[in-house]
């Protein structure tokens, strides 16, 4: 509570500050906006000479006055402009940092495409960690065996099942041991090629805003 209480102070404090800069400076542009120009109307000697020669009136001191002050304002807007273009160049280079990162998972060349697909899936001492959390084991030497086309894998949150098929759609490679369909091993199959044999709904989809074809 002390804390929130000092942190609530400080943001005072320095919120007073600043409007009471805010103020002062608008106060003073009007104060010597006003006090040159009326120096100008009363004799043009009173103005330096790069701005005019002649004698200024008091509407030509007014129309000044506020054509620097409103274009000052209209400066001030820019603001959330630049924010916009420093977030869009984070955004883009975010973007360009997946355009141009290089893939560890690529499609071999002359993979694989079998002909007559029966679907038995064999993981062989299988070993995997997610690559954001290496600390954490997912499979540890796990050996299964089961035909995709007729088993079904259920059980709690978290027990690997979106893993297993993540595994077998080459979305990750194991760190150890080796996935095979029909005895062949994942990492020598087209990888377009069996991506196109599976069908997959995440747990978590990504809605568009429009239609998909």
């Amino acid at each position: 509570m002390s804390e929130a209480t000092t942190n609530g102070i400080k943001y005072a404090i320095y919120a007073g500050l600043g409007i009471a800069g805010l103020f002062f400076v608008d106060i003073a542009s009007y104060a010597l906006g006003f006090w040159y120009g009326s120096r100008c109307v009363i004799n043009a000697d009173n103005c330096h000479q790069s701005v005019s020669r002649q004698i200024y009136t008091a509407g030509d001191v007014v129309v000044i006055f506020f054509s620097i002050v409103m274009g000052g304002f209209t400066l001030t807007q820019l603001t959330p402009s630049f924010k916009k273009i420093s977030q869009g160049r984070q955004a883009g280079a975010r973007i360009f940092s997946v355009i141009d990162r290089e893939p560890t998972i690529k499609n071999p060349p002359n993979g694989i495409k079998i002909e007559n697909l029966q679907g038995k899936i064999r993981f062989e001492n299988v070993t995997f960690f997610y690559p954001k959390d290496p600390s954490r084991k997912v499979f540890d030497n796990l050996t299964l065996e089961f035909n995709i086309n007729k088993t079904g894998l259920v059980g709690e949150s978290g027990c690997g099942k979106s893993t297993t098929l993540q595994l077998i759609m080459r979305f990750y490679d194991p760190d150890q041991g080796r996935v095979t369909l029909d005895g062949h091993d994942l990492k020598t199959l087209d990888l377009v090629w069996l991506r196109k044999q599976i069908g997959y709904v995440g747990q978590e989809p990504v809605l568009f805003a429009t239609s998909i074809k």
